[in-house]
């Protein structure tokens, strides 16, 4: 059986990667990336918009986090209901639902950067370190031959948003063990799995090669959705009859939780790698524990569940996975074409609705022939 398709988590995958959209589109600007690389922050709207809960607006880490815990969460379904399922036919539909709009959305990249090879060297300064890193070089075989295995390298260059498919595909090929053992085992030995593979990940990133440390350290939360999925139905019949008061303190904590890295600045975060990808297990697994509030809020049957399923939001879902594969090309295209003409701000606000429509386009043209197909 293919994984439950269930309506309102689509629109929370949306809203998610809305953020990441946002996030990437600020951080093109070098005071905000200075901020997001936790540089002390200066004027008071720029400390507003970092170390508030209006973070949330480009919690583009926490989005990701959220998407391997909702991916832990839906892929175990069906085993939970209906029991084992065939390995050969879970890893086709992980192929065509993950794999090949990825291949196809790198081949654009890197067609247009074939074409046009020092685009790099035509943008303005404003720009950030970040921007400037990408489409910076040229298409040859050790990359294409890297993108197309997922090795992990030149995802940064070539589309930046698929760093968090390497270990989606990967983690793919063995989750299917994970609900066979959580479906016998107790909640506390699954607590104690997740964070065993988050602190073995942070320990083995500095020695393995191809992002296998990642692997493992991103695994603790596909585990973490999977062993929620587990007792979904006592965790909701806990939460519907609560009184909207303790709904809105337990939504309250979520987003503290969420934003933790931000509320405390520097808490918990190891420097195991350089600039962004600054691991931080404490601050994640905080968020790992928000993004099942999000979810648990998302099942429950009132307002944000139906806020959820309306129109806009869930067409924002359903675009969701085209939006975050694209808006990265989108946002090189944007700036490097019009940067000589319009003034940069500009050209950055343009990006979410181009990049909405252009989601939209691919979603029809590749991802939902893909998942037919599958």
């Amino acid at each position: 059986m293919p994984p439950k398709h269930i309506k309102s988590l689509d629109s929370v995958r949306g809203f998610a990667a809305l953020t990441v959209m946002v996030q990437h589109s600020l951080i093109v600007f070098p005071a905000f990336l200075a901020v997001l690389l936790l540089q002390p922050t200066h004027g008071t709207w720029m400390w507003i918009f970092t170390h508030t809960p209006l973070h949330i607006v480009w919690d583009g880490h926490e989005a990701v986090i959220l998407f391997f815990v909702l991916s832990g969460f839906v892929l175990s379904l069906p085993y939970y209901d209906e029991g084992p399922n065939a390995y050969g036919t879970f890893l086709i539909r992980r192929f065509f639902r993950i794999y090949f709009p990825y291949l196809v959305a790198v081949t654009g990249s890197m067609v247009i950067l074939t074409l046009h090879p020092h685009l790099d060297s035509a943008t303005t300064t404003q720009v950030s370190s970040w921007f400037r890193s990408m489409w910076d070089g040229t298409v040859n075989g050790t990359m294409i031959t890297n993108l197309v295995f997922m090795s992990g390298k030149f995802n940064q260059m070539v589309d930046t948003s698929t760093w968090s498919l390497v270990y989606e595909m990967r983690i793919s090929l063995f989750f299917p063990i994970f609900p066979l053992i959580l479906r016998r085992t107790p909640w506390y030995t699954h607590l104690g799995l997740s964070i065993l593979l988050l602190f073995m990940g942070v320990v083995l990133m500095p020695f393995l090669p191809m992002e296998l440390g990642g692997t493992v350290y991103y695994t603790a939360f596909f585990v973490i959705g999977a062993s929620f999925a587990k007792y979904r139905h006592a965790i909701l019949r806990t939460l519907t009859p609560l009184s909207s008061r303790t709904k809105g303190a337990l939504l309250l904590c979520a987003l503290a939780l969420y934003n933790w890295t931000w509320l405390v600045p520097n808490f918990g975060h190891l420097p195991i790698l350089q600039d962004l990808d600054s691991i931080a297990p404490v601050g994640d697994f905080f968020i790992a524990v928000a993004a099942l509030v999000w979810i648990a809020f998302a099942l429950v049957p009132g307002r944000i569940q139906q806020g959820l399923e309306r129109p806009t939001a869930r067409w924002l879902g359903t675009i969701s996975y085209s939006l975050y594969l694209t808006h990265p090309l989108v946002l090189l295209s944007l700036v490097y074409g019009l940067s000589a003409y319009l003034p940069l701000p500009v050209c950055v606000l343009l990006v979410p609705p181009v990049s909405v429509l252009v989601a939209s386009l691919f979603h029809f043209a590749v991802e939902s022939p893909s998942n037919w197909v599958g």
